[in-house]
């Protein structure tokens, strides 16, 4: 009895170690199959500042790591959709796999051009700073409908979109023409039957287009080149944009 008791002490001790042995063999296993799962090299973030999405990535590819858009803002440097920052820095050491977030340029801000009809050249300046726009080139010319001083056309024209900083060009009245001197006279708002009527009195060749526009009715003149106050001269053509109400644009020379 008491040499079959130690046989079984013994048992039970080998069975306890073998539990045991296979116990700390599996966490060893598993400890170094994760060590080696979640192995990643480690890499050094190259600049991706300046490049399109598609270039960042060119270059983010073959180093395993990917980007994310977090953010837009206006950047005069650099163009629309443009890498101007990124998280983490260049330079940064980082593991394979990691996203990197990016900040993409809107391009320079753009600003809506006020009216400078009318204006004087110091009241036009003033409206330029406050949009944050320059006085471009400054030319002169006679007027039917503006006083000495006063300008009389601009480019670009009011409403138009444009970057910060741009400059604009005005045109300013030195008075009414000498006699003699025949003027084009501004169409804007008129029929196309009283535009067509001054031009065929006047002997000026002109040219019709459509163009939608909700903001007025059909066949009035929206638009016009050259601007009103030019001199007529001879071969001189104007060309009337006219609007075609609700329908669909379309576009008809003649």
């Amino acid at each position: 009895m008491k040499k079959n008791g130690l046989i079984n002490k013994t048992v039970i001790e080998v069975i306890i170690v073998t539990i045991a042995f296979l116990g700390v063999t599996f966490w060893m296993f598993n400890t170094v199959m994760d060590a080696l799962i979640h192995y990643k090299t480690e890499v050094k973030i190259p600049s991706i500042t300046g490049k399109s999405l598609t270039g960042a990535m060119d270059v983010l590819t073959p180093l395993k790591l990917g980007l994310i858009k977090v953010g837009e803002q206006f950047d005069d440097k650099y163009p629309a959709n443009t890498v101007i920052r990124q998280i983490p820095d260049a330079g940064t050491t980082i593991k394979e796999g990691r996203v990197l977030q990016v900040i993409l340029s809107k391009g320079g801000q753009s600003v809506f051009v006020p009216n400078l009809m009318g204006e004087t050249v110091r009241s036009a300046e003033l409206l330029l700073r406050r949009a944050g726009l320059g006085l471009g080139e400054e030319l002169q010319g006679y007027s039917n409908t503006q006083d000495k001083g006063k300008i009389i056309s601009q480019d670009p024209v009011e409403n138009d979109a444009v970057g910060k900083g741009e400059l604009v060009n005005i045109v300013v009245s030195i008075g009414r023409p000498p006699e003699g001197t025949v003027l084009l006279p501004n169409f804007n708002g008129k029929n196309v039957v009283t535009a067509k009527k001054w031009c065929d009195d006047n002997s000026v060749e002109f040219g019709i287009e459509f163009s939608n526009s909700s903001g007025a009715e059909k066949d009035i003149v929206i638009s016009q080149i050259p601007r009103a106050d030019t001199v007529v001269s001879e071969g001189l053509k104007v060309r009337l944009i006219l609007s075609l109400g609700n329908n669909s644009s379309v576009e008809e020379k003649k």
